[in-house]
């Protein structure tokens, strides 16, 4: 009789499979770094594809039709990111934010919030559970996100200039989509909502587009900038922001609850 193997996973990615220790570490809740610092946070990545072609994250030169993305039967179900997720609250981790690629690419990706939202830390306390997105599919996500446990999102916005946003997104998306979607997460209070602007000169309009949201995160009563950074003012004067070779993250929240507040 001939002999018959049927491969129950793709052996081309064997070797990035990694070797899980028997027996596990057991958990105390003081996982640290060598520095000794706690560590708290962790990201999970629930997808390698994404719909923009940032030229400084996904270029099209790289990432084309022909690019071999993760076949699906090796991404972690949702029962495996659960379980990861139990293990390192366990470890001492509180917060949890779901990123990608794009997440919200992620079919049924308000399944596993719902099972995420579920767990509590060491102390008992509801799990901070939060997202990074490129805000394209927000305005539709919005609601069924919050309403699936989602605590807040944090938006990739390179540009508020539509011509310099297409050009960094590389696929022709508006930037007035984007707006939409910050606003609706606002809306159904998925805040403060984060908003992250990656800062390329010649690219971006910098300086001018920096101002330009700067503008806007300490001129309108819903915007706020993140809780321990310094104000937007502080960071446009720093000779790092204005070094040709650098890239800025300028970060602001969203809070309808900061009207009125000098930030």
């Amino acid at each position: 009789m001939t002999e018959r193997i049927i491969p129950v996973a793709d052996l081309r990615y064997l070797q990035a499979v990694p070797h899980i220790p028997q027996p596990l570490i057991p958990a105390t809740g003081l996982l640290s770094d060598k520095l000794g610092r706690p560590l708290r946070d962790l990201r999970i990545s629930v997808t390698d594809r994404c719909n923009f072609r940032c030229v400084y994250c996904m270029p099209k030169e790289v990432f084309d039709k022909d690019y071999q993305f993760l076949p699906h039967g090796l991404l972690l179900s949702f029962e495996e990111i659960t379980r990861v997720a139990k293990i390192f609250i366990a470890h001492g981790v509180e917060k949890i934010r779901l990123t990608g690629g794009e997440p919200l690419l992620r079919k049924h990706i308000e399944k596993l919030i719902e099972m995420l939202a579920s767990l509590t830390t060491l102390s008992g306390k509801p799990l901070d559970l939060t997202m990074t997105t490129n805000g394209s599919l927000l305005t539709k996500k919005a609601q069924s996100l919050k309403d699936a446990g989602l605590k807040r999102v944090t938006v990739s916005l390179d540009s508020l200039d539509d011509t310099t946003f297409k050009q960094m997104n590389d696929v022709d998306f508006p930037v007035s989509d984007v707006l939409e979607g910050i606003e609706a997460a606002h809306r159904v209070g998925l805040g403060p909502v984060k908003v992250n602007m990656v800062v390329k000169v010649r690219s971006s309009g910098a300086p001018s587009g920096v101002r330009s949201l700067a503008s806007i995160a300490t001129s309108s009563c819903r915007w706020r900038r993140s809780s321990g950074s310094p104000p937007v003012s502080r960071i446009l004067r720093t000779p790092w922001a204005t070094n040709s070779r650098a890239s800025r993250v300028i970060s602001s929240k969203l809070n309808s609850e900061d009207c009125g507040r000098n930030t």
